[in-house]
């Protein structure tokens, strides 16, 4: 069994990479049909779709929200805010792989 190189990157290359590992016999018959880029796309499109739905809750949860923005602003302490939204992006990010890259 010769190994293949990853030709994707991103969300792609990280589900063809976990596909690599967890279903060879799936991806070789994708790969055969001819139907991994078109599969690889919809993984894409999922992830993107179910980070997007994450984004309010993920934020809220973080604490930043958009009262907490406007009292960091009015005070200047735009750091503190710039924080909790990365950390927000952080979980959507987390969460959105795990239930759309990283799963069979």
């Amino acid at each position: 069994m010769s190994v293949l190189k990853n030709p994707y990157k991103g969300v792609m290359g990280l589900r063809y990479s976990f596909m690599e590992q967890n279903a060879p016999e799936e991806l070789a018959r994708m790969d055969a049909a001819g139907e991994t880029e078109e599969y690889l796309k919809a993984v894409e499109r999922n992830y993107l779709t179910r980070l997007a739905e994450l984004q309010d809750s993920c934020m809220e949860s973080c604490g930043a929200t958009p009262e907490f923005a406007q009292l960091t602003m009015a005070q200047c302490r735009y750091d503190d805010y710039i924080r909790k939204a990365e950390s927000a992006h952080k979980m959507a990010e987390e969460i959105a792989l795990n239930e759309t890259v990283l799963t069979l």
